[in-house]
């Protein structure tokens, strides 16, 4: 039974969040992100509402195709990476003052537990709104949300005291055996897919591995959840899985209490860890090393100095190489997905529109990632500054990090689809020529509005609608500059194409060089922007 003094905790920890979304909302750039948050959030309701309007049935068929295999992969990533060590993790205050106070560590796990939850009721009312054409009752779909949530976080919380118990070592070696034993599974799975060419959706990518006797068994426990969300009857259909997801969430629950090993002290010291990673995310991971570094084998050779930019680019890299594992884990990821599927689709000979497309989603997502510059940089802008360096020199090294980066990304993937025959040669000079002048203006756009409105980046949780309205806005205008200019490119391009009488060469040419002049265009803006920044004001809190 948790004691009163830990659910009057949790209600105060509710109350102050509530009071920070408040006083975030009277300033006016907090209120105008707010506003485009829930402008965002009912245009994900709309569809909804349509169908409410209409009196549609709902369509179980995308959830209980997508949740299964989404939780599967959630629940492993909590268990075999880093995520599962923060399952039992007490932040520094709740260290001080809870670990001291008289509660057992039963009672602390419950604490935990019970935060849990409620945070799984939160996700769960604003999937169970946005998402009610998929499912039947919303009260059903309500219920089966909290408890998918609260079933992901028990496997990592379990996952974590088993790895205490079992010892550091073996637990992470038993860790890479049940990832690489699950791999091979799937790789049985989808391995005859990739060899015939299968030339589905990837909805139906996900069906096949579905149908599959290892996916059917691998997806079966998470497949209970899925049927609770979308049951059409409370009773008997929801009744029936609400019973048997109550009694998986419940076996979770005793098996963690059971696992009721001594672990404070490892929780106090994964609490600081925790909060070093969120000190570290908040500056872009470039500045506070990591709890356990590593030795990197591979170091950026040295630049020349170009005015004192060289040395400051090749620290940037040293940084990124050193201490963001994830986005290189990320990036690597989304290179392996892309030359699988483009292996595979073995249906069309010219996947030029598909592939740019998927470029261009990619380069808008990693954007925000590649923080290797002033973002990351926020609480050494003032040694910068003081440094005999031209602003426009320090500008141009604190981009030259991220847009590389994100520049070989992109050549590895028209490289692959070049390789493959999925686009023509050709695509793959004209990448490796535009897609850098691009990566520097939209790393460029970010590091300015950063420069103009400082902020750190958080990890923003459901309820925070400000959080979600500054990315729309950061989203909204990467999109704007890149078409923007690219089709300034574009126009230039095709009047070189015209007086020179049809010569593609002179069409590339000109678009390329005007890409150039746009992004080094770019550059003096910053520099003044960075320039008129003041650290003792400006950097954020």
């Amino acid at each position: 039974m948790l004691p009163s003094a830990l659910w009057k905790l949790i209600r105060l920890q509710r109350r102050a969040a509530f009071k920070r979304v408040v006083r975030g909302i009277k300033t006016p750039r907090g209120a105008t992100f707010f506003a485009i948050g829930v402008l965002m959030i009912l245009l994900w309701f709309a569809p909804t509402l349509r169908a409410l309007i209409r009196g549609e049935h709902p369509d179980p068929v995308p959830i209980r195709t997508f949740l299964p295999p989404a939780l599967f992969l959630l629940c492993a990533v909590n268990v075999l990476s880093s995520a599962g060590e923060q399952a039992v993790a007490f932040m520094p205050a709740e260290v001080d003052l809870l670990f001291a106070a008289p509660f057992t560590r039963r009672q602390l796990l419950g604490y935990k537990i019970a935060q849990s939850a409620l945070s799984a009721l939160t996700v769960a009312t604003l999937f169970s709104v946005i998402w009610l054409k998929y499912g039947g009752p919303w009260i059903a779909a309500w219920i089966g949300y909290a408890m998918t949530m609260l079933f992901s976080r028990l496997v990592g919380m379990a996952g974590t005291l088993i790895g205490q118990a079992a010892g550091e070592r073996a637990y992470t070696r038993g860790r890479r055996m049940i990832l690489f034993a699950l791999l091979a599974l799937v790789a049985l799975v989808v391995w005859p897919l990739v060899r015939e060419g299968f030339n589905g959706s990837p909805r139906e990518w996900i069906v096949e591995f579905g149908q599959s006797k290892v996916g059917a068994a691998i997806l079966a426990p998470f497949r209970v959840f899925a049927m609770l969300v979308t049951a059409e009857k409370l009773y008997p259909d929801a009744l029936r899985y609400f019973a048997i997801a109550a009694a998986i969430i419940a076996a979770l629950i005793v098996v963690v209490m059971w696992l009721d090993v001594h672990y404070l002290e490892t929780a106090a010291a994964a609490g600081a860890q925790v909060y070093a990673k969120i000190q570290r995310a908040r500056s872009g991971a470039a500045l506070i090393p990591p709890a356990r570094p590593r030795a990197v084998r591979w170091r950026p050779p040295k630049f020349p100095r170009f005015g004192g930019a060289g040395p400051i680019a090749r620290r940037q890299l040293t940084a990124a190489l050193r201490q963001s594992r994830g986005v290189f884990v990320l990036m690597l990821i989304v290179c392996a997905v892309g030359v699988v599927l483009l292996a595979a689709t073995k249906g069309q000979t010219d996947l030029t529109g598909p592939v740019v497309g998927g470029i261009v989603w990619v380069t808008l997502m990693l954007t925000n990632n590649l923080r290797f510059d002033f973002r990351g940089d926020a609480d050494l802008i003032d040694t910068l500054k003081a440094l005999p360096v031209r602003p426009a020199a320090v500008v141009a090294a604190e981009l030259a990090a991220p847009a590389l980066l994100l520049w070989f990304c992109q050549v590895i993937l028209v490289s692959a689809a070049v390789a493959l025959g999925r686009v023509p040669t050709i695509m793959l000079p004209l990448a490796a020529a535009f897609a850098l002048p691009l990566d520097v203006m939209l790393i460029g756009l970010e590091n300015l509005m950063f420069l103009l409105a400082p902020v750190r980046m958080q990890s923003s949780g459901v309820g925070d609608v400000q959080g979600y309205g500054r990315q729309v806005v950061l989203l909204l205008l990467k999109m704007v500059v890149m078409f923007a200019a690219a089709g300034v490119a574009a126009a230039a391009g095709f009047v070189a194409y015209l007086v020179n009488s049809g010569s593609t060469i002179a069409m590339a040419l000109s678009a390329g060089a005007v890409l150039a002049i746009e992004a080094f265009a770019l550059i003096p803006i910053l520099a003044r922007v960075y320039e008129k920044f003041d650290p003792s004001i400006d950097v954020p809190t």
